[in-house]
C-alpha cells in the first residue's frame, strides 16, 4: 500500500533520520524494555512490614528509592515529551485514539473505586505504558523492534548467567521442592524467576525464528543453546511451553501458506476463550493427569475465593487496581481471610483481574484491546515474517496471561508490548526507509481474507 499523505509525519522534515535520531530511537526502546522489566530491581529494594496480618512477614519494594523512581520518571517524561512535541507540530498520529477507550475507563473507574488514590495511580501508570508503546511504534518498525528486542534480551541473558557466577545469592532464589538443574531457580537480573523464564523463553523463540540473524550459523546455535540453558535454570515450564507452542504455530505457517490467516485467528481467539473460562472450570483432574499441581500452584483457590466479589460488583468492579488496597474498608481483607494459604496480591489472570477491576465493562474493553493488537498480523506495510513474529510474541504472552496477571499490569513490559502492537497495527511503515520511521499514515487494518507468503 502506498503512503497516502505526509500529514502525520512522525519526525519533522527538519529532523531527518540520521545517526542521532536512530540512536535516540534505539535508546528509548532499550529503556522501554529494561525499565518495565525491572532489571537489577534488587539493587534498589528495601524491606518493609507487610500490611496484612495473614500475609508474609516482610516484603521488598523499590517504590521509595529515589534513584529507581527517577529512572521511571525519566522514561515517562521522554515518552510524554515526544508526544507533546508531536502535538505542538500537529503531527500526532491518529492511531493514538485507539487507546482512548481503555484510558477513559481506567481513569473513570476511580469514581467508583474502593480506593481512589490507588486507582488513579494504577490507571495513570497504564496510560503512561500506552504512551511508551505509542512512541515505540512511531520510532521503530516491527523489524527494527524485533532486532533491538532480541539484542537487548541477549545482553540481559548473558548478564544473568554472569550474575549466577559472581553473585549467585542475588541471581538465584531457593525452591522448596528443588528445581530442574539445582536446588535454586535463576532470576538473573530480574526481580523474580517468572520474568526470567518468560523473557528467556521469548528470546529462544526470537533466536530460533528470526530471519535476519547476521552471524554465522554456529553463533545462532550457540546463543540458542545458552538461552535454553538459561530457561532451564529459571525452572520455568511456562517459558518453555509458550516458546514451543508459538514456534510450532509459526512453523505451520510455512506449510499452510493459504490458511495462515484463519489458523492464526482460530489460535488467538481460542486462547482468549480458554483464558476466560479457565478460572471458572475445574481443571484439576486434567492438571493431575499431566503431572501438574491440581491447584495450579494456588491459582484455583484464588479464583474460587474471588468469585463472590465478582458477583457483588459484576458491571463496574472495584476500580482499576483498587481491590488490593490496604485501607480499612478494602475487600482485600475479606479475600485474604477466605484464602489464607495463598496470600496473593493479584488474581493470576489478566482477564480475571480486569473483571474484578472494572467489571464486565472492563472485560469488554480488554478484549477490544487484544483484538486491536492482533491486527498487526494484517498490516500490509510490514513484511510477512515480521508481522508473524510480532504477532507470535502476542500469542506467547497471551498464553502467559491465562495463568498470571501480565497484560494490563500498569508497569509491566508485557503491557508496553501489547500497546506497541495496538499502535503498530494501525501505522503504515515505509519499507524503503528501513526500521526507522520518518513518516506514517493510518491504514485500514481490517483482516484480509488471508495472509500468504511471497515466493
Amino acid at each position: 500500500m502506498a503512503q497516502t499523505t505526509s500529514n502525520h509525519q512522525l519526525l519533522p522534515r527538519s529532523w531527518p533520520v540520521n545517526g542521532w535520531t536512530q540512536l535516540a530511537a534505539i535508546a528509548f526502546v532499550v529503556l522501554a524494555i529494561v525499565v518495565p522489566a525491572k532489571v537489577f530491581y534488587y539493587f534498589f529494594v528495601e524491606e518493609f512490614a507487610a500490611a496484612g496480618p495473614e500475609r508474609q512477614a516482610s516484603n521488598q519494594t523499590a517504590g521509595n528509592n529515589p534513584i529507581y523512581l527517577l529512572i521511571w520518571l525519566g522514561l515517562y517524561l521522554w515518552a510524554v515529551a515526544r508526544i507533546g512535541l508531536q502535538v505542538l507540530q500537529s503531527s500526532l498520529h491518529p492511531v493514538i485514539l485507539r487507546a482512548v477507550p481503555i484510558a477513559t475507563l481506567v481513569l473513570a473507574s476511580a469514581i467508583w473505586s474502593v480506593s481512589l488514590p490507588r486507582s488513579l495511580h494504577h490507571g495513570g501508570g497504564l496510560i503512561l505504558s500506552a504512551a511508551i508503546g505509542y512512541v515505540m511504534a512511531q520510532s521503530l518498525s516491527p523489524r527494527g523492534f524485533i532486532v533491538v528486542l532480541r539484542r537487548t534480551l541477549i545482553g540481559l541473558m548473558l548478564l544473568s548467567l554472569l550474575m549466577m557466577v559472581i553473585a549467585p545469592h542475588l541471581a538465584a532464589t531457593p525452591r522448596f521442592d528443588g528445581a530442574w538443574l539445582s536446588d535454586n531457580e535463576m532470576r538473573g537480573v530480574f526481580p523474580v524467576k517468572t520474568d526470567a523464564g518468560w523473557l528467556f523463553g521469548l528470546l529462544f523463540m526470537l533466536i530460533f525464528w528470526s530471519r535476519d540473524w547476521k552471524g554465522a550459523l554456529w553463533t545462532r546455535v550457540a546463543m540458542g543453546a545458552l538461552t535454553l540453558y538459561a530457561v532451564l535454570l529459571s525452572n520455568s515450564a511456562t517459558g518453555i511451553a509458550c516458546a514451543a507452542a508459538v514456534i510450532a504455530i509459526l512453523f505451520l505457517t510455512r506449510f499452510l501458506p493459504d490458511h495462515v490467516s484463519p489458523m492464526l485467528r482460530t489460535v488467538y481467539i481460542g486462547i482468549i476463550v480458554f483464558s476466560l473460562l479457565l478460572p471458572f472450570i475445574d481443571i484439576g483432574p486434567v492438571a493431575a493427569m499431566l503431572g501438574r499441581d491440581p491447584d495450579l500452584t494456588g491459582r484455583v483457590p484464588i479464583w474460587e475465593a474471588g468469585r463472590q466479589f465478582i458477583l457483588a460488583r459484576p458491571l463496574l468492579g472495584y476500580g482499576f487496581g483498587g481491590f488490593f488496597a490496604t485501607t480499612p474498608n478494602s475487600p482485600a481483607w475479606e479475600f485474604w481471610t477466605l484464602n489464607k494459604d495463598f496470600q496473593a496480591a493479584h488474581f493470576h489472570s489478566s482477564a480475571y483481574e480486569m473483571l474484578i477491576a472494572c467489571g464486565l465493562l472492563g472485560l469488554v474493553a480488554y478484549l477490544h484491546l487484544l483484538w486491536s493488537a492482533f491486527q498487526v498480523f494484517y498490516n500490509p506495510s510490514v513484511e510477512v515474517d515480521d508481522r508473524l513474529l510480532v504477532g507470535g510474541m502476542q500469542i506467547f504472552f497471551l498464553i502467559g496471561a491465562t495463568v498470571d496477571f501480565t497484560f494490563m499490569s500498569y508497569n509491566s513490559y508485557v503491557t508496553v508490548l501489547l500497546f506497541y502492537c495496538v499502535f503498530a497495527a494501525g501505522t503504515q511503515y515505509p519499507r524503503a526507509q528501513g526500521p526507522f520511521v520518518t513518516e506514517a499514515s493510518v491504514i485500514d487494518a481490517r483482516p484480509a481474507s488471508r495472509i500468504k507468503r511471497r515466493a
